[in-house]
């Protein structure tokens, strides 16, 4: 007879997540203070990937309450891409249940490629190197809110027991070279896209 205690237990972890989470968004309302980690204007230009691998690595050591919590403290800015990352990198897809791109508009993807190439949008996993893959985006209306992004991962993800850390220049060299050779026969990379990649290093 399969018992449904494990399944009772992910449900009771996530509520207690979800309760974590409304309470950081009434103290992100009360306090203006940066954390610690820090938040920056994050742009395609500025990514950079160990400041990316840093960062999660430190919200990871919280554990999963008090990582929800530090991420809705900074769940305010919609122009801010390490936001959305970082739930790409802090959450996995559950079972049975899709694991969503930010609504953020019509990427612009390396390659002239389309978003079913990229599943992680916008970045894409190489031996646990984060690289950026959109340019920016097309938008006609309004960006989803990072706090309503970190709520869809809540209430459809789990929280990823993969553990990042931090990666020398010659494992950032081999996460591009696969990432280069196993998009080739989908993506048509320029050297401007090619010049895009190395800069995130």
């Amino acid at each position: 007879m399969r018992s449904f205690f494990p399944q009772l237990h992910h449900q009771t972890q996530m509520k207690s997540i979800l309760r974590v989470f409304i309470l950081a968004i009434v103290l992100a309302l009360l306090a203006t203070a940066k954390s610690k980690i820090g938040v920056s204007q994050s742009t395609p230009a500025d990514y950079k990937v160990d400041a990316m691998i840093e960062s999660v690595i430190k919200i990871q050591a919280m554990g999963p309450e008090l990582g929800v919590a530090y991420l809705a403290a900074n769940a305010h800015d919609p122009d801010n891409l390490e936001f959305f990352a970082w739930c790409r990198m802090l959450f996995v897809k559950s079972p049975a249940r899709d694991f969503r791109p930010p609504l953020l508009g019509a990427p612009h993807l390396l390659g002239k490629s389309k978003p079913e190439a990229w599943p992680l949008e916008p970045i894409e996993l190489m031996n646990g190197i984060p690289l950026l893959v959109v340019k920016g985006y097309t938008l006609r209306g309004r960006p989803e809110l990072p706090s309503s992004y970190l709520k869809y991962c809540i209430e459809n993800c789990k929280w990823n027991d993969y553990k990042f850390k931090k990666v020398t220049p010659g494992e950032k060299a081999v996460a591009l070279d696969r990432l280069i050779s196993k998009r080739k026969r989908r993506c048509k990379f320029s050297e401007d896209d090619l010049r895009f990649l190395k800069e995130q290093f």
